[in-house]
């Protein structure tokens, strides 16, 4: 009868151990906001598309905290400037909608004080945004005008479309007055 039991507490000590190789296995596999922006400190002064497609698809699989983080580092914008301009807008078309599904899903859970914290942080954002873009069209050849347009565009399309998909009826009404602001800042700017 022994032999048996004994049999079933192996195997049960087997999975368990298995499982726990596996989750600390998936844990060590996803990548940080440092351990990427330490990959990029270490490309070459010429980045090639394929190290482009490494940055996307490690930006895809953070999670939306460490996302931040990779996106107020330093070594982020000297590598995404050393980027051709049709390579920064790839990076943001295949990395905007998914931060944006995430931030609105986030944004869902919070409380109403955290949100309204948000939101007021979001309006002096915005602010800095608008004198920041302002600055930028003046100063662009024509070519790369078209370009940060286009981008300008597309944020606009995924955001109303992120909103639309994930937010609550609480978070609409909440963030309406955000998208409109920033629409409105996006249509005055004289690109």
């Amino acid at each position: 009868m022994r032999p048996p039991v004994i049999k079933c507490l192996a195997g049960l000590l087997l999975l368990w151990g298995l499982a726990s190789l596996g989750m600390r296995w998936f844990r060590d596999a996803r990548p940080t906001a440092e351990q990427v922006a330490a990959a990029l400190a270490d490309r070459p002064e010429d980045p090639r598309a394929g190290s482009a497609d490494d940055f996307i698809r490690s930006v895809n699989r953070l999670p939306h905290d460490e996302r931040q983080k990779l996106f107020h580092d330093s070594r982020v914008a000297v590598y995404f400037n050393r980027l051709e301009p049709d390579t920064q807008l790839r990076v943001f078309e295949e990395t905007l909608p998914r931060g944006l599904s995430e931030a609105i899903q986030i944004f869902n859970r919070m409380e109403e004080d955290e949100r309204r914290t948000l939101i007021d942080r979001a309006r002096g954002d915005l602010e800095r945004f608008e004198r920041s873009v302002q600055a930028a069209a003046r100063g662009r050849n024509p070519e790369r005008r078209e370009q940060v347009q286009a981008l300008a565009d597309r944020l606009s399309r995924e955001g109303l479309r992120a909103y639309l998909r994930e937010a609550d009826a609480q978070a609409k009404l909440e963030l309406q007055p955000l998208l409109e602001q920033m629409n409105l800042i996006l249509r005055k700017v004289n690109w």
